[in-house]
C-alpha cells in the first residue's frame, strides 16, 4: 500500500497520522514502507512575480502553453522557492525518523512545473532577457534544452533528493518519467508536442525527440520509466496493406521504451516500469481508440520483465481499476503458475 503526502493540507495532521498509522502496520507485517511524494514539491511555478520571465521592457509574464491553468515562470528566478519545497519535505520526515520508522521507497509524479522546454516555452524564453542572459546560444533548441533540463535535474537533486537521503540514505529515490535513455524519448506526455526548431530522428511516420540526459544530475536510486499507450503511437504505424496489425502498432512503440530504458541502466539502478493498458486520453484527443488486445498486453508486460524491469507500477483512472488490475496479476502470478519467471 502507499501512503500520499498533503502538505499545506486543512487536514495535514490527520493525513500524518493516518501515513504514520500504516507505516508501523507495513513495518510489524515485514512490508516496505512506500510513499507518494508528489504534493510535496509543488510548486515552484507558483504564479508569484517572482517567478515571472521578464521582457526587455520590464514587463512580467508567464508561459502558459503547457496547461492554462500553470503559470510556467523563468527557470532562472526559482531557486528562491528551494527553502519552501524543502520545508514541505521535512515535516513529514521528520515524524516518521521520530516514529523510528525507515521510508524504503518514495516516488514523485512531479511533471509540469518548474523548467519546461515543449510547447510554448523556448518562445517564452527568447523574450525574457533573464533568460537570454543565462543561455548565450539561446537560439539554438539543443542548448535552450539542456540547459532548462540541468536546472531541472540540480532542482529534483537538491530538494527532494538530499532532503531525502539526509533522512533515509538507503530509500528508493525517484521521479515519474526521469529514467537513463540513449538520447531520445520515444513518447509525448499528454500536455506535450513537437517544437518546430527541435531535433528528432524520424523514421518513418515517427517523430522521436532528442533528450537531455536529467536522470544523472538527480541523484535518483530508482529510474521510473513510463510505458503507456499515448493516442500518437498508431499513427506511428501503418496497418492494413503493410501487414501491421493493431496489436503491433502500440506493441512497438511500448517496447520500444521499455528497451530503451533498460538497456540504458544496465542494471545499475532498479527500474520500477509505469504501466497501463486502456490508451490515455489528452487534451487534444478524447477519443484515442481501441487498445491492444490483452493477450498482446500481457505479452509486452512480459517483455518489459525479461529485459530487465524490476517491478511494474499500474496507474489508471478509478473506473478502469479492475480491468487494468487482471493483465498485470496474471503476469505477477504466471511464475507459479507455469514455473516461468524473468531474470533477476
Amino acid at each position: 500500500m502507499i501512503i500520499s503526502w498533503h502538505p499545506g493540507s486543512a487536514d495535514q495532521d490527520g493525513n500524518l497520522e493516518k501515513g504514520l498509522a500504516l507505516a508501523r502496520l507495513q513495518k510489524e507485517l515485514g512490508h516496505p514502507v512506500i510513499v507518494d511524494a508528489t504534493h510535496c514539491m509543488h510548486l515552484f511555478c507558483d504564479g508569484s512575480p517572482e517567478t515571472a520571465h521578464l521582457s526587455a521592457k520590464g514587463e512580467r509574464y508567464f508561459d502558459l502553453s503547457h496547461l492554462p491553468s500553470r503559470q510556467i515562470g523563468c527557470p532562472f528566478a526559482l531557486h528562491h522557492r528551494y527553502p519552501f519545497i524543502e520545508r514541505r519535505f521535512l515535516r513529514f520526515l521528520d515524524a516518521y525518523a521520530e516514529a523510528q520508522i525507515t521510508v524504503d521507497m518514495i516516488f514523485l509524479d512531479w511533471e509540469i512545473d518548474g523548467p519546461l522546454e515543449w510547447n510554448g516555452a523556448w518562445e517564452a524564453s527568447k523574450g525574457c532577457r533573464k533568460c537570454r542572459a543565462n543561455i548565450p546560444n539561446i537560439e539554438s533548441f539543443a542548448d535552450f534544452q539542456a540547459a532548462l533540463r540541468r536546472i531541472r535535474g540540480i532542482m529534483q537533486r537538491e530538494v527532494y533528493t538530499k532532503t531525502v537521503k539526509r533522512y533515509f540514505p538507503e530509500a528508493l529515490i525517484g521521479n515519474y518519467a526521469v529514467y537513463p535513455h540513449d538520447g531520445f524519448r520515444y513518447w509525448y506526455d499528454f500536455y506535450e508536442k513537437p517544437v518546430d526548431g527541435g531535433s528528432y530522428k524520424a523514421p518513418g511516420d515517427t517523430r522521436y525527440r532528442r533528450w537531455f540526459n536529467e536522470f544523472s544530475l538527480t541523484g535518483y536510486s530508482m529510474a521510473m520509466p513510463v510505458v503507456y499507450p499515448w493516442p500518437e503511437l498508431p499513427e506511428w504505424y501503418h496497418s492494413g496493406t503493410g501487414g501491421v496489425s493493431e496489436d503491433y502498432r502500440w506493441f512497438h512503440g511500448m517496447l520500444k521504451v521499455a528497451t530503451n530504458a533498460c538497456r540504458s541502466s544496465r542494471k545499475r539502478f532498479p527500474l520500477v516500469c509505469f504501466v497501463h493498458w486502456q490508451p490515455i486520453r489528452t487534451r487534444n484527443r478524447q477519443t484515442p481508440g481501441e487498445p491492444m488486445s490483452r493477450w498482446a498486453y500481457e505479452e509486452l508486460l512480459w517483455h518489459l520483465l525479461l529485459r530487465g524491469t524490476d517491478t511494474l507500477f499500474l496507474w489508471c483512472e478509478e473506473a478502469d481499476t479492475l480491468k487494468e488490475m487482471e493483465p498485470v496479476y496474471r503476469v505477477y502470478a504466471a511464475p507459479d503458475e507455469r514455473g516461468r519467471c524473468a531474470p533477476k
